[in-house]
């Protein structure tokens, strides 16, 4: 297991901020993939005829739904793994080696 790296008296540049506002929109629009993947169904139900109802509900695959929601968790640590290893090489080619430990430290945590 790799010693988890401390940051003491150190403040983060603004690129690094800027990453995790990044990383925070990910996972607020993963979510909100969720939520959408999961009530879409029952929303276009709404407001509809009985004709329409039957229809969505008999022809809606909901294991495949079921499996698409399921795929976006992962997704979306994969995609903040990603982001985080980029941020983290650009800090290990300018030389900034703290600021690499902690960016690796945040792929490694997803």
């Amino acid at each position: 297991m790799k010693p988890k790296p401390v940051l003491i008296n150190f403040h983060l540049p603004q690129c690094c901020w800027d990453e995790l506002q990044r990383i925070s929109d990910i996972n607020d629009f993963g979510q909100l993939l969720r939520i959408s993947l999961k009530n879409g169904p029952f929303f276009t139900m709404f407001g509809s005829g009985s004709i329409d109802l039957a229809f969505t509900i008999l022809t809606t695959d909901w294991d495949e739904l079921n499996t698409a929601i399921d795929a976006v968790s992962p997704l979306i640590r994969e995609r903040i793994r990603t982001n985080a290893n980029k941020h983290s090489l650009e800090h290990f080619f300018s030389g900034e080696h703290q600021l690499h430990a902690f960016w690796q430290a945040m792929a490694d945590s997803f």
